[in-house]
């Protein structure tokens, strides 16, 4: 089985165990991994999976360029890589331009931690340059803030796909970190696809198996949030979720597959 986790970050060695701290700190968390890219590759072999999506997002405009470097000078035959952008940043198509010259035609989001609202203008802005150049993961919910002053809930996120369908979306973490009723409400069912990271501590496997399946097996992704889980733990929840066999290898392989062909990022 060719398992794809499109969702996986690490951090330069030199700032890991402060990232590792922070994500912590901000998600009331324990976390057993290092947040380097040679733990990731360990995690990534010890679970067999066959390609990782690496994330890596700027929190502010001053950072965007030091990020994609790193990115960039990431080589391992796992890895696909995904830049980061900050609707800050001066010179965003001279930036997503070089990404494309990098080879890179993926982009993390994180309006909690780079501090954007979803539907600020400026995002619509940055929205507007990328269009359909690249395939963009959001990230989506968060539990940390009141809805109401929350910068990335399911509903924000809904109205982004409806005034730009053209826009290759991901939503992380089934539509809505620890907001699922949200996501069912505003984004379950829509035409994006859905990955499955940092889920399945907060609700029950049945709970995620419904999710999943009114949304459309076809349209979920396998995401573990190394370093917030390792691979193989979220993997065996994958397996253990109330669906067919078939459907469980469309989560794990198929749709990571196909998605990643269609779109010549393989």
């Amino acid at each position: 089985m060719q398992i794809i986790d499109f969702h996986a970050h690490a951090f330069p060695k030199k700032v890991a165990a402060k990232a590792i701290e922070q994500l912590e700190t901000h998600y009331n968390l324990n976390i057993n991994n290092t947040g380097t890219l040679d733990n990731l590759l360990v995690r990534a072999e010890q679970a067999n999976v066959y390609r990782m999506i690496l994330h890596a997002s700027a929190t502010n405009a001053n950072q965007v360029e030091s990020v994609n470097n790193w990115v960039a000078n990431v080589s391992s035959s796992k890895i696909i890589k995904f830049g980061t952008i900050h609707p800050e940043y001066p010179e965003i198509r001279r930036e997503l331009d070089r990404l494309k010259e990098l080879k890179i035609r993926g982009i993390k989001l994180h309006p909690d931690f780079q501090k954007f609202d979803l539907t600020d203008k400026k995002m619509y802005d940055l929205y507007e340059i990328i269009g359909d150049e690249f395939l963009v993961l959001f990230h989506v919910g968060d539990d940390v803030y009141p809805t109401e002053d929350n910068y990335s809930t399911p509903k924000k996120m809904a109205q982004v796909i409806k005034d730009f369908p053209e826009l290759e979306v991901i939503a992380g973490h089934l539509g809505g970190y620890r907001m699922w009723d949200e996501a069912e409400k505003h984004i379950i069912g829509k035409d994006i696809y859905l990955d499955t990271s940092s889920v399945f501590q907060y609700i029950s496997l049945e709970r995620g198996s419904e999710l999943i399946e009114a949304h459309g097996v076809e349209k979920i992704l396998f995401g573990s949030d190394y370093p917030m889980k390792a691979p193989r733990e979220e993997i065996n929840n994958i397996l253990n979720l109330d669906l067919s066999l078939e459907d469980k290898w469309r989560i794990l392989t198929k749709n990571g597959l196909k998605l990643l062909s269609e779109l010549k990022m393989l």
